[in-house]
């Protein structure tokens, strides 16, 4: 398309990577957060692709010759998808960054497909190269998973500097002095020698990776030395480990292991049943066969509101808003699945109700006021846990405007 979007600065790039790193409000960052929160939310399709790439099985494995080639297809088409989305959400071409997540939706089932065409027939022993390429595989993945939900460095820092401030007895010539208190942090760096900044910002960042460390190679070696012993395991630690973490990624990851702080735990509505009352209060208020001015998030609503008409373009909302445009270039960028502030308000005004999100109410209250549109009424939220975004507005033309 001739037409695109940029939510990034001129100029923007990973490359080099020089200064970027040591900013962590920087844009590059963004991506990289970005990056992480795919794999939280897409856990277990990164851990059955990367465990068959580290596990493939053996030519004479397969049961069937066209399992083989299938699950060929399924890695290059997952790996080739990833690789795309990954790079348009990232640059800043789609949004910013934020929307890869989402993205992996879209042909997250080709990996899932993975685990009944290939999954049985990884193979359990490899050579110490692959083993440890593995394991490192295994290491970031688990690391980018954790970091959304908060078991990230920072959490640590916090929670390791209130710490630090525990007020305890001071000892002076081997006698503890019960009466006189200070800080832990003053005490270890007086008896330690130790400065101020390697307790309070290098340490509890090793103890960080320490910790995840012990999680990824420890328990799991851990667990593979009890299962070999007691049920002869012929498989080896690498094998494992992946399967260990790919079983509990699918009990774990809708817990607040994985999902603190996320919308993902804060919104527990049964979807279905939040869009089905909202639709059934817009079929009150919108007559049949209406054309709709829509400007929600949730397309989920449409299938619930036969007959009606919409302007295709507004199904991917403000993502596809070319702001920079001539009139004249208006059906060219409407030919290619765009809009602009043209075809927006020759929409408008062609449209028998416009539907609002109650967070951009407040740029129509002026129009509603001096008579150009008319609220025909208001809806519940479809999720409650985001009441002002998901209240839905019901406008139409008001006696100013005709």
């Amino acid at each position: 398309s001739p037409w695109s979007q940029q939510h990034v600065p001129d100029g923007f790039s990973y490359f080099p990577i020089s200064i970027w790193p040591k900013d962590l409000n920087s844009f590059q960052w963004g991506g990289i957060r970005a990056f992480f929160e795919a794999v939280n939310f897409n856990l277990i399709p990164f851990l059955v692709v990367t465990g068959t790439l580290v596990f493939w099985p053996r030519r004479d494995a397969w049961t069937k010759r066209y399992r083989s080639r299938l699950s060929v297809f399924l890695v290059a088409a997952w790996l080739v998808m990833a690789g795309m989305h990954a790079w348009v959400a990232l640059s800043g071409r789609s949004c910013a960054f934020f929307c890869l997540s989402g993205y992996f939706t879209f042909f997250n089932f080709l990996a899932l497909l993975l685990l009944p065409a290939a999954g049985a027939f990884w193979r359990k022993k490899l050579p110490v190269w692959r083993v440890v390429l593995g394991l490192i595989a295994l290491f970031g993945i688990i690391a980018a998973a954790l970091y959304p939900a908060g078991l990230r460095p920072q959490r640590v820092y916090e929670r390791w500097y209130r710490f630090l401030q525990t007020r305890i007895p001071r000892i002076s010539d081997g006698r503890i002095l019960w009466g006189e208190r200070g800080p832990l942090l003053s005490l270890l760096e007086a008896k330690l020698n130790l400065s101020y900044r390697f307790l309070v910002e290098e340490l509890p960042e090793l103890l960080y990776w320490l910790v995840l460390a012990l999680l990824v190679f420890g328990l799991t070696a851990f667990l593979y030395w009890i299962l070999k012993k007691r049920f002869q395991l012929k498989a080896s630690w690498s094998w494992t480990a992946f399967v260990i973490f790919l079983v509990s990624g699918m009990v774990l990851n809708p817990t607040p292991l994985f999902q603190a702080g996320s919308a993902v735990l804060a919104c527990q509505d049964n979807v279905v049943e939040s869009h089905e009352q909202v639709a059934q209060e817009l079929q009150s208020l919108i007559a049949p066969d209406s054309l709709l001015y829509w400007d929600l998030t949730s397309n989920m609503l449409l299938l619930y509101l036969p007959g009606v008409e919409i302007f295709p373009p507004q199904l991917n909302t403000n993502f596809n808003f070319v702001l920079q445009s001539e009139p004249e270039e208006s059906d060219e960028i409407y030919r290619f699945g765009y809009w602009n502030q043209t075809l927006k308000q020759e929409w408008l005004e062609q449209a028998d109700y416009l539907i609002i999100p109650g967070q951009s109410i407040e740029g129509w209250e002026e129009g509603i006021a001096a008579g150009i549109w008319q609220q025909v009424g208001m809806t519940a939220p479809y999720e409650s846990c985001r009441p002002r975004e998901t209240t839905v507005y019901v406008l139409t033309h008001g006696v100013a405007d005709e």
